[in-house]
C-alpha cells in the first residue's frame, strides 16, 4: 500500500482508468491505477465510506471483473499534484463529488461525472416527451423523468464496462 506521504516522493510512471460493477449494481465505480517506477501500485478511488483514498488493486475490485478504459503516460507530474491535493483535503463522497468526479479532475483538471450527467440529460429529456405525451402531464412527467433518467444512466454505465 502508498501512503499519500510515500506518493509525494515516488515517479509515477503510468495512470490508468479503471470501472467495475458497484455493488449496487445500478452505476459502473471509477478509480486510478497509479504505477510507480519501484514497482508498487496504488488505486485511488472515492467511496461513500472512506471518501478520496487509496488502496490496493484487490480491495478496490471487491472480487468483481475490472475493465481498463484508458493509460496515461505523459503529465504524470502534473496529475500526481492534483491527487496529493486530493488528498490532503480528505473530501467527502457525495453524489456530485463521486468517483468520476475524482477520477476526471485527475486526469484533466476539470470534474465531471458522465454517468450523473447522462442521468440528468436522460431525466430532463423523459421528462419533456412525458409531458408533452401523456393526458396526465404531472404522471406522464414523473415517469418519463423515471424512464429516461434509467435508461440513460445504464447506457452511460454499459460504456464503461
Amino acid at each position: 500500500m502508498v501512503t499519500i506521504y510515500e506518493l509525494q516522493t515516488l515517479n509515477l510512471t503510468s495512470v490508468t482508468e479503471l470501472y467495475r460493477k458497484k455493488a449496487s449494481g445500478m452505476v459502473a465505480h471509477a478509480g486510478l491505477l497509479l504505477e510507480f517506477t519501484c514497482g508498487r501500485q496504488a488505486v485511488l478511488h472515492n467511496t461513500p465510506e472512506r471518501g478520496a483514498h487509496l488502496s490496493s488493486f484487490v480491495q478496490f475490485s471487491e472480487n468483481q471483473n475490472v475493465n481498463i478504459t484508458k493509460q496515461y503516460f505523459s503529465e504524470l507530474d502534473i496529475m500526481k499534484q492534483r491527487i496529493v491535493s486530493i488528498l490532503s483535503k480528505k473530501n467527502k463522497y457525495s453524489v456530485f463529488d463521486n468517483c468520476e468526479h475524482l477520477a476526471s479532475e485527475v486526469i484533466t483538471g476539470i470534474a465531471k461525472s458522465p454517468q450523473l450527467q447522462a442521468t440528468i440529460a436522460g431525466t430532463a429529456i423523459g421528462t419533456a416527451l412525458g409531458c408533452s405525451i401523456a393526458n396526465n402531464k404531472t404522471l406522464g412527467g414523473i415517469l418519463g423523468a423515471l424512464v429516461g433518467g434509467f435508461v440513460s444512466l445504464q447506457c452511460a454505465k454499459a460504456c464503461k464496462l
